[in-house]
């Protein structure tokens, strides 16, 4: 068999050429998807392919930026993407590939790779454990609904005291309300929607004083406006709205790939806070994801009780690193992120509430 070919391409023009013939195989993940790699455009990619046999078995797409006087790379997509992972198109083993990164790194100049959320069981891992710094870990809550026969042996899965105020809530609601539950997939909602729904959740966030790396950003909130209305080859979008009344009381944007669906952005009117929109609209999209013989619920990183609740506390984890060119670079890097910015974070968030 043929040596691995390392390809490092600079030139944008060709990197959107090269990375629109990327189709999504099932043992990736959908947020290796060239969708996420068609955003940030304003900011420098660099794309590093593994050719065997003139065919691309892996593809690592990087955005680089430049931060006092240091270059700065993480994966194409975020800060919306939630999982970080190369593509592995023929399910092969990286392991090759990726001994070519850190001198890749070099030779670009960059003074160190900022890889978020990666899975232990992901081609990414090994190297990120072995050449960087883990930064943090977090929980993503998680349901294999594989464990089920069906939504009603779920339900019984789960805390009974919790499972009973959730009905008492469901009973009234219905007692006080016309309910109207709708899934819709890709060309069935229009930006319209899209645009309640993200405008509703920035003005929660604005309100209770929190931020996001996207929620901060007008132009980002514009992006992410677009990642949703742009149509995709490899997965689709869904969008579930509860109506009281005819008017929105909560709704939940996700993705699903295959029989993978994650719930990415989910927002409540709090006009409506006191009957728990919000349980009742997860608790609709759950028996749904039954329907579609979806097999994992997954409610992303970070966990957080509510999320947990309906989880029976089974999560997946998830952990950040830095790979530094230098050790300097790493000695810097680790201070930043692990003593200064949870300080500086803090400080932004009390600002932000006063």
């Amino acid at each position: 068999m043929n040596k691995l070919a390392i390809e490092v391409i600079t030139d944008q023009d060709d990197i959107d050429t090269i990375s629109s013939q990327f189709i999504l195989t099932p043992n990736n993940h959908l947020f290796s998807s060239n969708t996420w790699y068609k955003f940030n455009k304003n900011t420098p990619k660099l794309l590093i392919i593994g050719r065997q046999e003139g065919q691309i078995e892996f593809s690592l797409m990087l955005t680089v930026k430049t931060v006092l006087g240091f270059k700065i790379a993480e994966i194409a997509g975020e800060p919306y993407i939630q999982y970080n992972n190369l593509a592995n198109f023929n399910h092969k083993d990286p392991s090759e590939f990726l001994t070519h990164l850190k001198n890749i790194l070099k030779s670009q100049k960059i003074g160190y790779l900022h890889l978020r959320n990666i899975k232990p069981n992901t081609d990414l891992y090994p190297f990120a454990k072995t050449n960087g710094d883990m930064i943090d870990g977090l929980e993503a809550p998680i349901i294999n609904l594989q464990q089920f026969s069906d939504f009603e042996d779920y339900q019984k899965s789960t805390n009974s005291k919790v499972r009973k105020n959730r009905n008492r809530k469901l009973r009234k609601i219905e007692a006080d309300y016309d309910i109207d539950f709708q899934v819709l997939i890709d060309d069935e909602f229009d930006l319209e929607i899209i645009d309640q729904i993200v405008n509703l959740k920035s003005k929660n966030l604005i309100k209770s004083g929190q931020s996001s790396r996207v929620f901060s950003d007008k132009n980002k909130i514009n992006e992410l406006k677009a990642i949703f209305n742009t149509p995709k080859k490899d997965f689709k979008v869904v969008i579930s709205l509860l109506k009281l009344d005819g008017e929105l009381a909560s709704a939940e944007i996700g993705f699903i790939y295959e029989d993978y669906y994650c719930a990415y952005l989910g927002v409540i009117d709090h006009k409506f806070e006191k009957y728990s929109p919000g349980n009742i609209q997860v608790f609709l999209s759950i028996k749904w994801a039954f329907e579609q013989n979806i097999k994992l619920f997954d409610f992303l990183p970070p966990s957080h009780p509510y999320k947990l609740e309906w989880t029976n506390k089974q999560f997946d984890e998830s952990f950040s690193f830095i790979i530094s060119s230098s050790f300097l670079i790493a000695k810097l890097s680790r201070f930043y992120f692990k003593k200064l910015r949870p300080v500086l974070k803090n400080l932004y968030l009390s600002i932000k509430k006063k």
